[in-house]
């Protein structure tokens, strides 16, 4: 407990210090100090973490470390500036002197809190302070000046880990917590905050979704999605060029991101609410596969499509889009029968579009439904599919993965190969190919015959630095079936032996060093077969 209190104390005295200063070699101290009281409550357990946080609530005048880091130098708190001194309205001189304050502010406290954050995950946090925190970033949240910001980069990633940690609070914070989430989602849109902060904001309103709810009421991760988050998907949609606006691409992805969050919080919520991520995972996939799409439960009435003006082409970065946020839906640790209950629900979609990809080239408009089914391939059991489904997207992303590549090698300036999600697509891919070799064998058997020319062709042609993790997993697989004792593998493997091996040997040059020391196990493993 003495050294807690000593480091604790000691922290605070050098922030206010530093703050007064900001010098690099105070910033430097400040960190230094953080590290050793971080150190000091992960190998202390318990004890030392109760310490902590006694020393943070002593009296009732809120935390010294918060206000430390959030205490501008010439004395004035976050939300010292009476509204008619606002940052905003601040004379230039003044306005930059504030905002240079605040920026270091901020850069000092990215620097500490994730030395210390994990104390706050602890049982042991207390539940007042905690709540005294949700009660302050309800008060400045929206920011209205450069402060407020200081102040919500200090207590949304404290409250965000609290929150994570499913605390039990009372009935007026819970409402609190609820009251704050429309300001919390247009936070989290906002461009112009740090995407740290952002991203902190976006950890708050999931945990609240998922945790925080009265189960008695509906669930108000639709009512954020159907009044903030789908109108900034709608706008997107509705612009007169879907390709000329770089703005909008941006907003249409952080939107659609924040959706996804929000309705994988739904999913594990469950209840009521599952019916939320039913159709945000509906939405996402009708997006990627099709290319157009009507929503009204999440206030989407007008069809949407995804076809670019003058072209009548599909714009493919929109699709992309939909198919990734798709992923971060399905990806979330939650139940996994909540993942199999959605990805029951867009199956039908994703395995129609499927019915279509039977030209002997892939076309760009394929490589939305091609994510899809490595995205629920990749987060989904396979064993909840059904073989006949599972069957049916292991051939789309056996035969998805050859023609991408005949694309890429072929010297064809075609617009596929100008896409920067394609090196991603052969990544998920080859992570489904090993999972399906790993958890159904039986799926992909037949297919290796085109798998193993696939892989070998992406370890030599594909032999950049940047090209390093389809490489790997390229050699994964082949590592994977030289250590096979099934009959059938041990044959193929006799028989393609030489070739293997014979590709191998180039794979030996590629500049990453992680991807020869790969080549030279599966080079070793596959010359022992007899």
């Amino acid at each position: 407990y003495e050294i807690v209190s000593r480091l604790y104390s000691a922290l605070v005295s050098t922030i206010q210090s530093s703050r007064k200063i900001d010098s690099e070699y105070g910033n430097s101290k400040v960190t230094t100090v953080a590290h050793a009281l971080s150190r000091i409550i992960k190998s202390g357990g318990p004890t030392a973490i109760l310490a902590f946080h006694k020393m943070s609530v002593r009296d009732d005048t809120g935390n010294d470390l918060i206000k430390a880091l959030t205490v501008n130098s010439t004395g004035d708190t976050g939300n010292g500036l009476g509204m008619e001194e606002m940052s905003a309205l601040l004379l230039p001189e003044k306005r930059e002197e504030y905002r240079s304050q605040a920026d270091c502010a901020e850069k000092l406290s990215h620097s500490i809190l994730p030395h210390l954050l994990h104390a706050y995950s602890s049982d042991s946090v207390d539940i007042k302070q905690i709540e005294k925190i949700a009660s302050r970033a309800s008060q400045v949240l929206p920011p209205l000046s450069d402060w407020d910001g200081v102040e919500l980069c200090t207590l949304l990633p404290v409250l965000s880990v609290a929150l994570s940690s499913k605390i039990v609070v009372r009935n007026e914070s819970l409402r609190t917590l609820t009251n704050i989430l429309p300001d919390l989602v247009d936070y989290a849109m906002n461009g112009e905050v740090l995407a740290a902060s952002r991203a902190t904001a976006a950890s708050c309103v999931f945990s609240i979704v998922a945790l925080y709810q009265d189960n008695a009421i509906e669930c108000i991760g639709l009512a954020l999605l159907r009044n903030q988050i789908f109108p900034i998907i709608v706008g997107c949609f509705a612009a007169e060029d879907k390709s000329s606006d770089t703005e909008k691409p941006k907003a249409l992805l952080d939107a659609m991101n924040l959706a996804a969050m929000i309705a994988s919080a739904a999913s594990v919520r469950g209840g009521n609410s599952a019916i939320t991520a039913d159709e945000v995972a509906r939405f996402f996939a009708l997006v990627a596969c099709e290319g157009a799409v009507s929503a009204p439960a999440l206030g989407v009435i007008a069809p949407l499509d995804c076809i670019v003006d003058n072209r009548r082409q599909r714009n493919i970065e929109i699709s992309t889009f939909a198919a990734t946020a798709l992923g971060s839906l399905l990806s979330v640790n939650g139940s996994p029968f909540a993942k199999q209950r959605l990805a029951h629900g867009i199956l039908p979609i994703v395995l129609s579009s499927l019915q279509i990809m039977r030209s002997s080239r892939i076309a760009s408009s394929d490589i939305g439904s091609l994510l899809c089914v490595c995205h629920i391939i990749c987060c989904v059991s396979v064993k909840a599919l059904g073989q006949e489904k599972l069957e049916n997207l292991a051939l789309a992303i056996v035969h998805g993965l050859e023609r991408v590549l005949e694309e890429l090698v072929s010297g064809d300036e075609s617009n596929l190969t100008k896409l920067e999600i394609v090196d991603q697509l052969i990544s998920l891919l080859l992570a489904a190919l090993v999972k399906l070799y790993n958890q159904s064998l039986s799926s992909i058997i037949t297919h290796l015959g085109t798998i193993v020319p696939s892989l070998l062709l992406i370890t030599l042609k594909m032999d950049k630095v940047e090209n390093a993790p389809p490489n790997l997993l390229a050699l994964q697989f082949l590592l994977t079936m030289a250590h096979s004792t099934d009959n059938g593998i041990v044959h193929f493997c006799k028989a393609y032996k030489s070739t293997v091996l014979k590709h191998l040997a180039q794979a030996l040059d590629n500049p990453s060093s992680q991807v020869r020391r790969s080549a030279v196990k599966a080079a070793n493993i596959w010359s022992l077969i007899e």
